[in-house]
C-alpha cells in the first residue's frame, strides 16, 4: 500500500511482546486481517490487540502521536455508549521492527457491514448515540489541528446527501 512501509512478522511481534511484556510472555501471538492501510494488527492470547504502524518511526512524534492516542482513548471510554479500547501499554523499537506500537485490550467483535447488520434502524439508531455523545463531550479548548484523518463534517455534505438520495431512490424502486 505504502511504497514506505514495513511487513510485520509474528515471530519479530512474539520476541518484542516478551522483551517488554513479559506478563504476556508465551501467550499465543497472531496476526489478524485488517482492511486498514495504518497499522499492521496482531492478537496476544484472547485479550490483547496490538497495533503496529505500518510505516514506523524511532522519533519522539510517533511516540507522543501514540500516546496521545491511549490518553484520548481513556478519555473516550468514561463518556461513549459503546466500548472503547482501554489502552494497555506502549512498546518501544526493537530488533525486527523500528517504531512504536501500541497495546489494548481487545474488543471482540466484526467490522460493520450491511449483510452482518441484523436492523440497521436499530444500527443507525446506535451510531446517532455515538455521535450525540461525541458531540457533548467537553474538549477542554482542545481542537482538530488540520492535519491528518479527517476534517469538517460540512466538507462531507453535499456527499453524503446525494448517497442518501442514491439510497432512498433505490429503497423506493425495491
Amino acid at each position: 500500500m505504502h511504497a514506505d512501509q514495513v511487513d510485520v512478522l509474528a515471530e519479530v511481534v512474539a520476541a518484542l511482546v516478551a522483551g517488554q511484556f513479559p506478563r504476556w510472555r508465551g501467550l499465543p501471538v497472531r496476526p489478524l486481517r485488517s482492511a486498514g492501510t495504518v497499522n499492521a494488527l496482531f492478537r496476544v492470547g484472547s485479550d490483547v490487540v496490538l497495533r503496529f504502524p505500518l510505516r514506523p518511526s524511532t522519533g519522539t512524534e510517533l511516540r507522543d502521536e501514540l500516546r496521545q492516542e491511549q490518553e484520548y482513548a481513556r478519555l473516550l471510554a468514561a463518556y461513549l455508549p459503546v466500548a472503547v479500547p482501554e489502552p494497555l501499554g506502549l512498546g518501544a523499537p526493537g530488533d525486527g521492527y523500528p517504531g512504536w506500537w501500541t497495546a489494548y485490550r481487545f474488543i471482540p467483535g466484526e467490522t460493520a457491514q450491511p449483510d452482518r447488520i441484523d436492523d440497521l434502524d436499530v444500527f443507525a439508531s446506535d451510531l446517532a448515540a455515538v455521535v450525540v455523545a461525541l458531540h457533548d463531550i467537553d474538549t477542554g479548548g482542545r481542537s482538530w489541528s488540520g492535519f491528518g484523518r479527517g476534517g469538517p463534517l460540512a466538507d462531507q455534505d453535499a456527499d453524503v446527501r446525494a448517497a442518501l438520495a442514491r439510497h432512498t431512490l433505490r429503497a423506493v424502486l425495491d
